[in-house]
């Protein structure tokens, strides 16, 4: 005040405080205090003074509007509106030492930046606390640790520019997050066995199957496995767990439960052509484990002796040019990319009662197909002509259902660790390879070699014969010789 003045009337969210002297009762610096009220609105905070000097003349009323200060009223405590924490890895829903994790959050109110101490991040050292530069969007980042395994745990508290603080957050608010796995893995069993009837455990000759079977501690991408010198095609085998990822399917009428997929009463499953685009036109691959629902048929309809696989194709009428494959009661199964020329394999499964591995296969530089039951190669055909891929470049890839009416030809089957080259990967714990011993093979010990790593990328011990607590097969595929023959007699 430019003079002494009566005691102030001074009203705060219309409400009268009491007022006094902040001059030694000089009469011209005055101070109002008010106490905010939980049933305070959260907003601008409205005032007004009234006063006189000691003459008795009234001055101009100050009030909220004609004030060159400003106070906002906050007393609610910031709220975090979304959570969500990932990895650099290539799946952000893992990672390993020396991976990044990110954390992103976004509140509902500015907030003041996150000291060390408003938060703690497992398995995480040297954080960063960044923003966009609205107070609101935030970032924590920081480096895995290299002796850390386990879901990643947080906890974070933000305080808001008028000192609120929010409750404890401690999950992401979309479900997402992320393990780390710094731990190699193992193999806990390796088996080599062949089909040959004098002694499985020690020989194989012309025309027996040499098995290779490996158990590893957790689940681990697709082994790159020899088997004699020669690289070989690697498989989960029936009796694993369901463990390569469901695929999220464009249209299923089935069910998915437990990563089985089940295909029955005229339901199919299918990925869209968005999806599948041009695939089947190069190399491409889809292997299964499957079974019959109930019973032992594989067809859905009473009325047919056999089922649709798999379909892509956009020929309305046979020959249905486009990748596909059809099962049988009976135990046939056939592959084809056009109908003049399919593989068909009379009795290659034994029994549908029971989880069968089924892998199909198509190698474009070759034209050449491929099936193969429980790991061992069943039969292939190199195709005389190419395919006309514009038959099937914009058509779904079909299964239980044939492509024009996907109520015919239905399976009655249970189906799980489906694999499509190029929508997902194959992953698990039970993996076998199997090859064939000819007359050219080497008569000698069989030897192999494993290379494998878990789903995070951690690479496990090499394995080889030299270094497994296994038994060894000998291939043999050379006849005996008579070496030396005498005879004689008791004639006196």
């Amino acid at each position: 005040m430019n003079e002494s003045i009566q005691k102030p009337d001074v009203k705060i969210n219309n409400s009268q405080v009491d007022v006094h002297s902040d001059d030694n009762g000089g009469g011209i610096a005055w101070m109002a205090k008010y106490v905010i009220k939980d049933t305070d609105p959260e907003s601008k905070v409205e005032f007004s003074v009234v006063f006189m000097d000691l003459a008795g003349n009234s001055g101009i009323p100050i009030e909220t509007a004609a004030s060159p200060q400003k106070i906002e009223m906050d007393t609610v405590k910031p709220v975090f509106q979304s959570v969500s924490i990932q990895s650099n890895h290539t799946n952000p829903e893992l990672a390993k030492y020396p991976n990044k994790l990110i954390l992103n959050f976004l509140t509902s109110e500015i907030v003041k930046k996150p000291a060390n101490s408003d938060f703690t991040v497992s398995g995480v050292e040297n954080p960063v606390v960044s923003g966009t530069g609205d107070g609101k969007n935030w970032t924590i980042s920081g480096d895995i640790k290299k002796n850390y395994d386990g879901l990643v745990n947080f906890r974070i508290m933000v305080e808001d520019l008028a000192g609120n603080w929010s409750d404890n957050q401690t999950s992401t608010k979309n479900g997402s997050s992320v393990l780390v796995d710094n731990n190699a893995p193992v193999l806990n069993s390796i088996e080599i066995v062949s089909n040959n009837t004098s002694n499985k455990n020690l020989y194989a000759k012309s025309d027996d199957v040499i098995r290779l079977k490996f158990t590893s501690s957790e689940n681990l991408q697709r082994p790159n496995v020899t088997l004699g010198g020669i690289k070989q095609n690697v498989s989960l085998y029936s009796n694993s767990a369901a463990t390569t990822p469901t695929i999220e399917f464009s249209s299923n009428s089935g069910s998915s439960a437990n990563g089985i997929l089940t295909l029955a009463d005229n339901q199919f499953a299918e990925l869209s052509k968005d999806i599948m685009k041009d695939w089947g036109v190069g190399d491409f691959e889809i292997s299964l484990s499957i079974k019959a629902r109930s019973g032992n048929k594989i067809a859905g309809n009473p009325n047919r002796d056999y089922a649709a696989l798999f379909i892509k194709s956009t020929q309305a009428s046979s020959p249905y040019t486009g990748p596909s494959a059809f099962v049988w009661n009976n135990g046939k199964v056939s592959f084809r990319l056009h109908g003049d020329e399919s593989m068909v394999l009379p009795g290659a499964v034994s029994s549908w009662t029971n989880w069968v591995d089924l892998r199909f296969k198509f190698s474009s530089a070759l034209k050449k197909v491929q099936i193969f039951v429980n790991g061992e190669e069943k039969g292939s055909k190199i195709l005389s002509k190419t395919v006309n891929a514009s038959y099937f470049l914009n058509a779904p890839l079909r299964f239980g259902g044939n492509h024009v009416d996907p109520l015919d030809q239905s399976l009655n089957a249970d189906i799980k660790n489906l694999y499509i080259s190029g929508i997902n990967q194959p992953i698990g714990q039970d993996w076998q390879v199997t090859t064939t011993v000819n007359n050219n093979s080497p008569n000698k010990v069989v030897d192999f070699a494993i290379e494998y790593q878990d789903i995070v990328g951690n690479a496990g011990d090499n394995r080889t014969q030299a270094n497994s607590n296994t038994n060894s097969i000998r291939v043999d595929t050379l006849a005996p010789l008579l070496q030396s023959l005498s005879m004689s007699t008791n004639n006196a």
